[in-house]
């Protein structure tokens, strides 16, 4: 179905002045072009026109996922239309599947992330990004869009759930999360980099530990990282204990020697 037939086929169905009959085969023929395009207009009708739920229903497991989300749709007309059309495809709205529940709590559980991560409230930050992590891809593209908000603190929560996303997209973020201006950011990244790793990353983590401009806790974490994702049990070892060392005294500073050391160990790791 060409772009042009799809939207007269969409202004037809949202044009109340239309004769019904038009507009249940307008419903019908946007079911049949199985194009996501036409499940929000095709929502939006159904409060009036049944046609339009059942062309819903129609396009079957493509609009689950959509439906899902509208149970939380302020129109109680759309949240009832949802309802219908899961029953038809054989989902309990009140009994839906884990990780279709989870989908449910996402746009609440994006404010509570927002908002706790701009309080600096850590148990409220945990809380929301315990239930981001489960919606897994349903979450992901409101969380790739929190990489491009004003406050660092906000952009560091986001990377901490993508951290737990296991998605090609989530792994190139956390990738190019590593050049992000706030550290806080660049230290989330090498973590999830770490928990994620799906073969990118290595070069922006080689960088950071290279940076004599980074802290030293950072340079060890990302040698840290480096060591684990490639399976170096010596320089994760060497960096781990480093690391440990300066948890234990927040106020030490990573020696010269040691840096050079661990710079040393990652350029054989990767061959350099």
């Amino acid at each position: 179905m060409t772009d042009s037939t799809l939207d007269i086929l969409i202004a037809t169905l949202a044009d109340p002045t239309t004769d019904k009959p038009a507009r249940r085969q307008a419903a019908a023929d946007l079911a049949a072009s199985n194009d996501p395009r036409a499940i929000p207009p095709l929502l939006e009708a159904a409060c009036t026109l049944q046609a339009a739920e059942e062309a819903l229903a129609k396009m079957g497991q493509m609009v689950v996922v959509p439906m899902v989300t509208a149970l939380n749709d302020a129109n109680p007309k759309i949240q009832r239309t949802a309802r219908n059309v899961l029953a038809r495809l054989g989902y309990d709205a009140d009994r839906l599947p884990p990780d279709l529940q989870a989908i449910t709590s996402v746009n609440a559980s994006l404010e509570k992330l927002v908002s706790a991560a701009q309080a600096n409230n850590e148990i409220g930050l945990t809380q929301a990004i315990q239930a981001l992590t489960p919606a897994g891809i349903h979450a992901l593209e409101p969380i790739l869009l929190l990489l491009w908000h004003e406050d660092g603190r906000v952009r560091s929560a986001a990377v901490r759930v993508l951290g737990g996303i296991r998605d090609p997209r989530a792994q190139e973020a956390l990738a190019d999360a590593l050049q992000d201006g706030d550290e806080r950011v660049r230290m989330n990244a090498i973590q999830g980099i770490t928990r994620n790793w799906g073969g990118q990353g290595m070069e922006g983590l080689a960088k950071i530990a290279r940076n004599a401009n980074e802290t030293g806790r950072l340079r060890v974490l990302a040698a840290l990282a480096i060591g684990e994702v490639i399976g170096d049990d010596i320089l994760a070892m060497q960096a781990g204990a480093v690391l440990d060392t300066l948890m234990k005294n927040a106020a030490q500073r990573v020696s010269e020697s040691k840096l050079q050391e661990l710079l040393w160990m990652i350029e054989v790791a990767l061959g350099g």
